[in-house]
């Protein structure tokens, strides 16, 4: 079975409408052309772990009941305090909840070790005989993010952050913010040392300042730090650029048009951009050239 079968088959397992069916069914139902392999590739799955057949010989994910009382997987949590675990090891029930206070630390996108029992209580009020589970966060594996972006604010004497995003909604405590010159309402990058646990908040120090929140460069340097993209170009391309200007000189125009053969050569024309100074993209133009009856000609580029 190739990746693509194997993701096809779990995503068929995993859906609510799925009836536990045979490989031979199965095969049918997934056109596998050769039976014989993806019987040999369910087997292996199942020695994996991953999916497992019933005394009737028939495919479904593994139940949270075969888990052992414990998972790994990756946490996800709400305004309202709880959460859900979403398996490494897909599981028939489905996401694990994970109830308030029950979380730990762990914020949306960490992965998480987490025992699990069963509910009786969701069982009753469910009531349609399914087995269900809740979950405990016991440990956080690893964490998505350590570093976040925010709004400094005051309470009393305290300097808090209120970070942007939902990943983590409760401010986080600064004990470096008057060393670092910053004042309410500025823009910062911080990195988190405590994690909030109870009702203790984060604590953090300020990497950068950014300047004052809701400025539109502020704002755009705030998501570049908040997901680590790109911001300055790398030293090569920049070096690549400065060899470019040099063979833009007068001096060496026929070695650049040799370069560019097949596109529009508009070196001998007056041409100015029309974009604000802070521009990164310029992309709005207009040129500017004397005609023969002594007018003058402005075409947008």
């Amino acid at each position: 079975m190739s990746l693509r079968h194997e993701r096809r088959l779990l995503q068929h397992l995993e859906h609510e409408d799925y009836a536990p069916k045979t490989v031979e069914a199965l095969a049918e139902e997934l056109r596998v052309e050769d039976a014989h392999a993806f019987a040999e590739e369910v087997q292996r799955l199942v020695e994996a772990g991953t999916v497992e057949v019933d005394e009737r010989g028939r495919v479904r994910l593994p139940s949270l009941a075969s888990a052992g009382g414990e998972i790994v997987g990756t946490f996800r949590g709400t305004d309202r305090g709880f959460g859900f675990v979403e398996p490494d090891v897909r599981r028939r029930e489905g996401d694990v909840f994970i109830p308030p206070g029950a979380t730990l630390d762990a914020l949306s996108g960490d992965r998480v070790r987490v025992e699990v029992e069963r509910d009786k209580r969701r069982e009753r009020r469910a009531g349609d005989g399914e087995p269900q589970f809740t979950g405990v966060v016991v440990e956080v594996l690893e964490r998505r993010r350590a570093c976040f972006t925010g709004e400094v604010f005051r309470q009393g004497p305290l300097w808090l952050v209120q970070p942007d995003g939902r990943e983590m909604r409760r401010p986080i405590m600064v004990r470096d913010a008057e060393s670092k010159n910053v004042k309410p309402g500025d823009k910062v990058v911080v990195d988190v040392v405590e994690y909030p646990q109870g009702d203790a908040l984060a604590e953090g120090v300020i990497s950068r300042v950014l300047g004052e929140a809701g400025r539109p460069d502020v704002e755009t340097q705030a998501v570049i730090a908040a997901y680590n993209l790109p911001g300055e170009f790398p030293e090569a391309c920049v070096e690549q650029a400065r060899r470019a200007i040099c063979r833009f000189e007068p001096d060496r125009r026929v070695e650049w048009r040799a370069e560019t053969q097949g596109r529009d050569d508009l070196t001998g024309r007056f041409i100015i951009t029309i974009d604000p100074p802070d521009a990164k993209d310029y992309d709005d133009a207009i040129s500017i050239e004397r005609v023969g009856n002594g007018g003058i000609v402005c075409t947008s580029q």
